[in-house]
């Protein structure tokens, strides 16, 4: 049986039908505002006098902005602002993890099948398993042979742009090393795209996970590549046209008035993303389904 793209793709919108998803939704929503608010209160807290230079129509203030300005003190506000920031931007991307990783448990409930234990512990490595999936999709893929390849061309594009110093002939020496290692990054992520399903479905370590995720998309990486390119697609209509709609029709009678149209147009942009991950989660469980229906299948062929 081929792979099925239409049927993973229906299930990435099967969370429409139950109404648990919108917990979910608005869990995920609830970390974003909360985020946004604590940002602008910490804008307002170390900038107010500045903000209402740029945003009040103060233009000709505006102007002047950088001769006023008490460039000792703006720094340490700056340096200030960020040491708050980012512990805030920390805790929601753990935040948000964390509902990602429910909205993946409940889509493979729905899908029938039994996920691992989940705690707090089990979140953490969820994060950290995300990172180790980008390293290796950038430093060691999990198939020798692209793993060799994958480090020559790399060696090679390093040592080509050092030598452009010598002679700018080197650029096109580097170019081909650069393009090699360039199409491996992307082959491994497409043999890591079902990372999460997995480590969220069995009891596996970190490095067993992104083993497993190229077990099972070994001989499947068209599929997967078709599967990556329908999950961009619908992430650009879920999340880029309504956006690109709203510059060419309720932004521009917003013109006169800049800070308006940015709140808008971020809120806009907040309330897309939750539905979008949702559809994510199902998606990429769908995916993962029909590869290991696939496995099972090639297996019992075997046999």
């Amino acid at each position: 049986m081929p792979f099925k793209i239409e049927d993973a793709l229906r299930y990435g919108f099967a969370w429409i039908e139950d109404r648990d998803s919108l917990k979910y939704i608005l869990l995920n929503l609830a970390v974003q505002l909360a985020t946004g608010a604590a940002t602008i209160l910490l804008l307002l807290m170390f900038f107010q006098q500045y903000l209402s230079l740029l945003f009040m129509g103060e233009s000709t203030s505006a102007a002047f902005l950088p001769l006023a300005l008490d460039w000792q003190e703006f720094i340490s506000k700056v340096i200030m602002f960020f040491a708050f920031l980012i512990p805030i931007l920390i805790i929601s991307g753990v935040a948000l993890a964390y509902v990602q990783a429910l909205m993946v448990l409940f889509a493979l409930r729905k899908k029938g099948l039994m996920p691992a234990s989940f705690s707090f512990i089990k979140l953490i490595r969820l994060i950290i398993m995300g990172i180790a999936a980008s390293l290796a999709a950038l430093f060691y893929s999990f198939d020798k042979t692209f793993r060799v390849i994958q480090w020559l061309s790399l060696f090679g594009s390093i040592v080509s742009i050092l030598l452009i110093r010598l002679s700018p002939l080197f650029i096109f020496l580097a170019l081909p090393f650069l393009l090699i290692y360039i199409i491996i990054v992307i082959y491994n992520f497409l043999r890591l795209f079902i990372t999460e399903p997995i480590f969220l479905h069995e009891e596996l370590g970190i490095i067993e996970t992104l083993k497993k995720s190229f077990e099972i998309t070994q001989d499947e990486i068209w599929n997967v590549f078709l599967a990556a390119l329908v999950l961009m697609v619908v992430s650009y209509i879920l999340n880029q046209l309504p956006l690109e709609l709203l510059k060419y029709t309720v932004l521009p009678m917003l013109s006169s008035q800049p800070t308006l149209a940015l709140i808008v147009s971020s809120l806009v942009a907040i309330l897309l993303a939750p539905i979008f991950a949702m559809f994510n989660a199902f998606y990429k469980v769908g995916v993962y389904t029909e590869l290991l229906s696939l496995k099972k299948q090639s297996a019992t062929a075997g046999i």
